[in-house]
C-alpha cells in the first residue's frame, strides 16, 4: 500500500487506508474471484459483456470501515467516508443486493453502498461472519458470481430474512412502537437513523387515500425492494390492500409498517396472495398511516415480481 504524505493528516485518510487494506485481506482468500465477466441477459446492457467488480468486494472493504473506527472516528468522517454510500447510491435505488455495474458507471457507489447487507450479517452472527463469507468463497472459480450468492444464502437464507433487511432500510425510528427492530445503529452507533429511502410513490413521498382506489404496476427485481407510504383518510371506514396480482407470488413478501389511530407503531406481515381489510371499527385496525415494504427474496436473478397492486379505502362500514 502506498499513501500520499500530504493526505496523511486528512481525518478520512485512516478510514481509507482500513478500506485499502481490507482488499489485501481479500486477495489473500481469492483474488480472481473479484472482479469477472458478469455478463447476463437479465440486466439492460446485455448487449456488451463487461468485465465488472463484483459488489461485495468494495462491500466488505467499506464494511471495515464501520467495524475499525464506528468507536473512533468522528462521525461527520464516517458520513462522509461510508454512511453517504449507503443513502445516496443504495438505500431505495430498487437494485439488486448484487447489482455489480460497470466500474464508475453513474450507480456505481451501489456496490459501496452494499456494505450495509454485511452490517446486517454481523448483527446476526458477530463480526466472524465476514471472515466466514471469503473462507467459503474462497474455493470459487473466476467468474462464479452465481456461487458468490449460493454462499449468503446457505450462510443466512434470504427466503427467511432477506424481508427483514428490507424493513431495517426503511431507515426510520417511528415511536410509539418502535417496530423497526434491531436498526443498524444498533451495531454502529455513527450510522445515521432517520433518513428514509425516496417512496416508490409518483410523488416520491406518501399519498393520501380517500375514496379512490390507487393501484401501481410494480417490477421487483431480485433481491431488492420497493417502498410506499400512505396516509388513510380519518373519514374511511375501511382499508383493503390487494397484491394478489404481483407474480410469483412465492418470492414476494409484503411488510406493512403501520400506525394505529390513538396506538403505536406497528409491523405487520401480510400474504401477498389474498386481499387484506383492515376496519375502522377495530380499534386496533383504525390505521391511519401505512409503509408498505414490498421485497423479492428470491436469489436467481431470473426471479422478478411484476404485477398491480391496489390500496383503496371506503367510506361504510365493514363487518
Amino acid at each position: 500500500m502506498v499513501g500520499r504524505r500530504p493526505s496523511i493528516q486528512d481525518s478520512i485518510a485512516r478510514l481509507v487506508i482500513a478500506h485499502e487494506f481490507h482488499h489485501l485481506q481479500q486477495n489473500a482468500f481469492n483474488q480472481p474471484i473479484a472482479f469477472g465477466y458478469k455478463g447476463t441477459p437479465y440486466s439492460s446492457d446485455f448487449d456488451v459483456l463487461s468485465f465488472t467488480e463484483f459488489w461485495f468486494v468494495e462491500a466488505t472493504a467499506d464494511w471495515s470501515i464501520s467495524y475499525s473506527y464506528r468507536d473512533v472516528a468522528d462521525p461527520t468522517d464516517m458520513f462522509n467516508a461510508l454512511h453517504a454510500f449507503y443513502l445516496y447510491g443504495f438505500q431505495g435505488s430498487n437494485q439488486s443486493l448484487y447489482y455489480s455495474p460497470r466500474q464508475w458507471s453513474s450507480d456505481f457507489i451501489h456496490i459501496y453502498g452494499a456494505w450495509v447487507y454485511f452490517l446486517f450479517l454481523e448483527q446476526q452472527f458477530g463480526s466472524q461472519v465476514v471472515r466466514q463469507f471469503w473462507d467459503e468463497i474462497s474455493e470459487l472459480e473466476a467468474d462464479d458470481f452465481v456461487g458468490t450468492t449460493e454462499v449468503l444464502n446457505e450462510i443466512y437464507p434470504f427466503k427467511e430474512h432477506f424481508r427483514d433487511f428490507s424493513v431495517m432500510n426503511l431507515n426510520l425510528d417511528l415511536q410509539p412502537g418502535d417496530p423497526i427492530t434491531p436498526s443498524f445503529s444498533d451495531v454502529d452507533p455513527t450510522f445515521p437513523t432517520d433518513y428514509a429511502p425516496e417512496m416508490d410513490n409518483t410523488s416520491g413521498k406518501a399519498e393520501r387515500l380517500d375514496q379512490d382506489p390507487i393501484t401501481y404496476e410494480v417490477t421487483i427485481r431480485s433481491l431488492s425492494t420497493n417502498f410506499y407510504a400512505f396516509r388513510v383518510d380519518e373519514l374511511a371506514d375501511a382499508l383493503t390492500l390487494d397484491f394478489s396480482d404481483l407474480a410469483p407470488s412465492e418470492a414476494t413478501d409484503v411488510d406493512l409498517i403501520v400506525k394505529v389511530r390513538d396506538g403505536e407503531w406497528e409491523r405487520r406481515q401480510i400474504d401477498p396472495q389474498d386481499p387484506t381489510t383492515y376496519c375502522k371499527s377495530d380499534s386496533a385496525d383504525d390505521i391511519e398511516f401505512v409503509y408498505i415494504v414490498l421485497t423479492n427474496h428470491d436469489f436467481v436473478e431470473a426471479t422478478t415480481v411484476r404485477g398491480d397492486f391496489t390500496v383503496s379505502t371506503v367510506a361504510t362500514p365493514c363487518a
